[in-house]
């Protein structure tokens, strides 16, 4: 019966994850010890989760990707295939997903004779695995979401299978249990209702979606979160930085101690000329000076420390350099190479994030040429590149091309391509005219 017991936590666990993401710690975490311990503390989030994938997303999609292959007519295919879908925009979205998710989907669709796509959200994709092999592909996928229709839930499935679409539509009880299918036009009247024994052909021998998992073992049919094994370090954080605050507001409610004489009964000033006047005093010099008396508190510092701490264990445990959160970023230039240096566990991890986007990028450019009529382009012909978005070093890079140019590795157009960040049409213009 869908969805079961483990698809439902699957999606808790997205949706819990994508609150992390959005700053809701809240709704997650616990990190107060009763509502009475909340109702006296500010609560204080620094989210840290959201700016980890941030930081990734920024090193893996900051600069577009350059798809490239031989054929001139197929590169403007595909340069307008990459404009019209928002290609690189939805690419730096996706890394988003695929952090706090550990996967985002992607599915292929034809309008029009026109190849277009779009990314699903992984809380509603339920891949139907007939294997736990890590490499296995699902045999059906089902996207599915609970809408409200009237006022009552119902649950909408789309079900991919080889070759063909189908849809259908059940009411819900109010605990979220099936109570059985009613007509799909009550959702969409313009969809083929599988209850009357409607679908949609695909003429395709495979499933037109696409899965790129974030890094995994080979244990996991899925990618895993970023978030693994931080959250119990995100309650600490938060609980650290909600008991600075809170002590530094007390801070702001120090009292003052002044010389006898000065206050009446009811704790009001006795003069309202209060430039001058006579008290009492025990000191030697006889003089009384008023002075604050402070809620002082000498662990504040050790809780600075302590956040300080959970901070760089974060970044550690998440393969995340603290250069690129903006944590402890120490001022004056610094070359190229010796910032990557320094970030150099984050590009590692950047680049197994990338492998599997690779390959799908490379089945989504030859799937989609396929159904606009290049049948004849082959995944060995397309040339995908990623650019980390860091600084160039431009005479060192210049120097890096004439090198190759020279040893006779590469063209004049692979240099003007390299240094100049041009592809397609652009790299071509004016190269054919006399």
């Amino acid at each position: 019966m869908f969805p079961t017991e483990a698809e439902k936590a699957r999606s808790r666990e997205i949706e819990d994850n994508y609150s992390l993401y959005c700053g809701k710690f809240g709704n997650v975490l616990r990190y107060f010890r009763n509502a009475e311990e909340k109702k006296n503390q500010i609560e204080v989030i620094q989210n840290v989760a959201g700016k980890l994938s941030r930081s990734f997303a920024f090193l893996m999609f900051t600069e577009e990707v350059k798809v490239q292959v031989v054929d001139k007519t197929t590169q403007q295919r595909i340069d307008d295939f990459k404009f019209r879908t928002a290609f690189d925009n939805v690419m730096d979205e996706s890394a988003l997903t695929q952090s706090y998710a550990g996967k985002t989907y992607f599915e292929m669709y034809l309008k029009d004779g026109m190849a277009h796509f779009h990314e699903l959200d992984p809380a509603q994709c339920f891949p139907q695995y007939k294997s736990s092999y890590a490499g296995t592909e699902p045999p059906r996928f089902l996207i599915s979401w609970e809408p409200t229709i009237d006022g009552m839930p119902y649950r909408f499935i789309k079900a991919h299978t080889v070759g063909y679409i189908t849809y259908e539509l059940k009411k819900l009880d109010a605990n979220g249990k099936d109570l059985g299918n009613v007509p799909l036009s009550m959702f969409d009247p313009a969809l083929p209702d599988w209850n009357e024994g409607k679908f949609e052909e695909t003429e395709l021998d495979y499933i037109p979606v696409y899965t790129i998992n974030n890094v995994k073992t080979g244990r996991n049919v899925e990618g895993i979160s970023d978030y693994e094994d931080l959250r119990s370090m995100f309650t600490e954080l938060t609980r650290v930085q909600s008991q600075i605050a809170t002590q530094l507001k007390k801070h702001g409610d120090a009292k003052m101690a002044v010389p006898p004489g000065v206050l009446d009964e009811f704790g009001r000033v006795k003069n309202e000329n209060t430039e001058m006047f006579e008290v009492a005093s025990d000191k030697e010099d006889g003089v009384v000076i008023p002075q604050y008396i402070l809620n002082t508190n000498p662990q504040i510092e050790n809780a600075f420390k302590e956040q300080a701490t959970l901070i760089e264990g974060i970044a550690r445990v998440a393969d995340v350099s603290t250069l690129l959160m903006d944590w402890n970023v120490t001022g004056g230039a610094e070359k190229v190479g010796a910032l990557k240096l320094r970030i150099l566990p984050t590009l590692a991890k950047v680049k197994r994030k990338l492998r599997p986007y690779k390959r799908v990028i490379t089945d989504m450019i030859v799937d989609a040429m396929a159904w606009e009529g290049s049948a004849q382009l082959q995944a060995r012909d397309v040339k995908i590149e990623f650019n980390d978005g860091l600084p160039k070093d431009a005479l060192e890079g210049a120097q890096t091309e004439a090198i190759r140019m020279n040893a006779g590795n590469q063209t004049v157009e692979d240099a003007v391509r390299n240094l100049d960040g041009l592809e397609g049409v652009e790299l071509w213009r004016g190269r054919d005219e006399p």
